[in-house]
């Protein structure tokens, strides 16, 4: 065989290896992508992008990228389950093919067809890719920067610096966790330079700055504005942890995120790490970075205040990678020359996410998540003329009550029964809250004053996502 027809195989098992794991992404973030009902933080989407802010028909400035994309989907659509999840959806696709075809050269084709593999079957990844959130969006571009990044620092690329730098612009215009990355960036060139590795050729001043362009120029525009953003996102709300104990948050914060990123795929990361610094390699010292430093922020985060783990969602391409030099690194120790090692090692890492998948579908969310779309169906179907629905987590229902005449407002516990629910009032709870999200702890109040008509069973192994429907008595 000549060099130009083993040119063509190694092109042609690259594009086969690049639609299969685009095939396998696309039937899992597709299949029942409009079923699940709206929950509350996908309300919250919805409001910002259908009301007015200073960026015309998108709200604020929050995150202008997601929402605007996000819009455009619902301007072409209409407002729907699908229409605001197909953009998040997008996203959850492209980003497993793009991880491998940009990492084979990096680690190697076997570390980046297990990366990419685990990404593309992640519970974690799939969750966030059929949500209308933005968190798909922040990791496509964040992780797709770090890889640019490394690319364009090994061969001193500027234009690849320069674009990195952009990607990762993009990245915090989705969403701000994706400065968790950027400064895992810059503890790599920090730990490079402290450790005294070989410099990357591409590792200077005038390309530093090159990357920070887009960061320096996006600070000038805001100017005083800058400081205000900054205020309202350390303040934040509180969200997240809700543990006071400093100790309790950061093993709920530690426990959390190995659970969310399968604490297989987490153990293998820690044999990749350990693995690629041993070789001094850099490109596994900056996907350490990218993955130690984001959590490690969360964790401090959750000791403060109150912090999300899903913001650590951002290190999952990087643990997937590490994971994946992990299984071609074993492989390479046990049989070199064996290829079906490193398949039959794959498949023991992968096998408890595709059981994990199996589960989304089915048993653990019952078919659905919250189901307020039901939830609002049944109150449709048995209310009487006038009544009026309750929920500490409201805004679904107003979303699917809005054409029936029927009213959905906040649920509050005040100091006399003025303020309560009258005679017929419906009551929607999460189980999992049961009044708690509320001003106050409503559980005894319901367990007194109401009867339960119906419920929407869904759970997960860490978190009931039930739904109650009550009736005031």
């Amino acid at each position: 065989m000549n060099k130009s027809t083993k040119a063509q195989s190694a092109k042609l098992r690259v594009w086969f290896i690049a639609v299969g794991i685009t095939a396998i992404a696309t039937a899992l973030r597709l299949y029942r992508l409009g079923d699940w009902s709206f929950w509350v933080d996908e309300m919250f989407t919805l409001v910002d992008v259908t009301h007015g802010g200073s960026l015309g028909r998108y709200h604020g400035m929050t995150y202008p990228l997601s929402y605007i994309l996000i819009g455009l989907s619902i301007d072409q659509f209409g407002i729907s389950e699908w229409s605001a999840r197909i953009i998040p959806a997008l996203f959850g696709i492209v980003t497993p093919v793009i991880v491998y075809l940009l990492s084979r050269r990096i680690f190697g084709e076997t570390a980046a067809i297990a990366g990419a593999v685990i990404v593309a079957i992640s519970p974690w990844h799939l969750y966030w890719s059929q949500m209308a959130r933005f968190y798909t969006m922040t990791v496509f571009f964040s992780s797709v920067s770090l890889l640019v990044l490394h690319k364009g620092l090994e061969e001193g690329r500027r234009s690849w610096i320069g674009a990195s730098g952009i990607l990762m612009a993009l990245g915090v215009l989705s969403h701000y966790s994706a400065f968790l990355v950027l400064v895992a960036v810059a503890v790599y060139v920090s730990l490079i330079l402290l450790l005294r590795w070989p410099r990357p050729k591409g590792l200077t001043l005038i390309n530093s700055l090159l990357y920070l362009a887009p960061f320096i120029l996006g600070a000038i525009l805001l100017g005083s504005r800058a400081h205000s953003l900054l205020a309202k996102y350390a303040g934040g709300h509180p969200t997240g942890t809700h543990i006071v104990d400093p100790v309790h948050a950061a093993a709920y914060m530690i426990f959390s995120i190995g659970y969310r990123l399968e604490p297989v795929v987490a153990l293998f990361a820690v044999v990749g790490i350990w693995i690629g610094l041993r070789r001094r390699d850099r490109g596994a010292l900056l996907l350490t970075t990218a993955v130690v430093i984001p959590t490690l922020l969360m964790i401090i985060a959750g000791m403060l205040s109150h912090a999300e783990n899903r913001y650590a969602f951002v290190i999952l391409p990087a643990g997937a990678l590490l994971a994946g030099l992990a299984v071609a690194g074993i492989s390479d120790i046990l049989w070199p020359k064996a290829k079906a090692l490193a398949v039959v090692t794959l498949l023991a890492l992968t096998f408890p996410l595709i059981q994990h998948d199996a589960l989304y579908f089915s048993s653990v969310y019952n078919g659905e998540r919250w189901n307020y779309r039901g939830a609002a169906q049944y109150i449709k179907e048995h209310a009487e003329p006038g009544d009026r629905v309750y929920a500490a987590m409201w805004t679904p229902l107003a979303h699917y009550l809005k054409d029936s005449g029927i009213t959905a407002q906040d649920l509050t516990l005040g100091t006399d029964d003025n303020s309560l629910p009258g005679s017929g009032a419906w009551i929607v709870m999460e189980d999992d809250t049961r009044g708690k999200s509320a001003s106050t702890d409503m559980s005894d109040w319901i367990n007194h004053n109401c009867s339960l008509e119906a419920h929407f069973p869904a759970s997960s192994p860490v978190t009931n996502y039930g739904l109650s429907v009550y009736r005031r008595r």
